[in-house]
């Protein structure tokens, strides 16, 4: 499946629309009568380029699970499992199987802020006095404003009122899409950084996101 396809599968079992079927349905009903958590969706597929098969156990959001460790050895009982149910079916394979977590959320909040035109966020800026934007990257948890400016102005508009100010009025774009209301001023952060500063500290968003 494409991200899409992906995100309105699982958008549709979260809201009952649908259930899986076969040994995906086996798998979570397992998972569930095992760990005491019913996952939304277990994804089948491919790592790209590959013929390595790999499931996604995904929950809805991160705090569901924080009680529960999927260790090497969980991983290894759940590849096992999924292996036991597979028998009979030609689709699927489990010889190297990938076995990893995700969560619903995730995909529901970047739908949501993805939906905010870039246009929008440079009129929400500009009304507060945000000037010299370089350019604007967005997460599922957080939106970071990259700024041509000095550090010293950097520090204003990281200023804890001026944070607030501005995720009111961005909390207010975001929840003209928010389907699941997942997004809040506690779990959404804004973030403010000097262009030079970003340049020297970071090769890109992807180590900006991930490092």
């Amino acid at each position: 499946m494409t991200e899409e396809k992906n995100y309105l599968h699982m958008r549709e079992l979260k809201l009952g629309i649908r259930e899986l079927k076969g040994p995906l349905r086996k798998l979570q009903v397992w998972f569930s009568d095992h760990y005491g958590i019913m996952p939304i969706s277990v994804i089948y597929s491919y790592i790209k380029g590959t013929d390595c098969p790999r499931i996604q156990i995904i929950f809805e959001k991160p705090e569901d699970v924080k009680n529960l460790i999927i260790d090497k050895t969980q991983k290894e009982i759940i590849a096992t499992k999924f292996a036991e149910y597979i028998t009979g079916y030609k689709k699927y394979k489990s010889k190297n199987l990938i076995v990893l977590t995700g969560y619903f959320d995730a995909h529901a909040r970047i739908k949501a802020i993805v939906k905010i035109t870039t246009k929008e966020l440079y009129k929400l800026a500009n009304n507060i006095g945000l000037k010299n934007i370089h350019s604007i990257f967005r997460e599922p948890y957080s939106t970071c404003y990259i700024l041509f400016n000095d550090t010293t102005t950097q520090k204003k508009y990281s200023s804890p009122e001026f944070i607030e100010v501005f995720k009111k009025g961005y909390l207010e774009l975001l929840k003209r899409n928010d389907e699941f209301n997942y997004h809040s001023n506690k779990t959404f952060e804004i973030k403010f950084w000097n262009k030079v500063e970003f340049d020297e500290t970071y090769d890109n968003f992807y180590h900006f996101a991930h490092g």
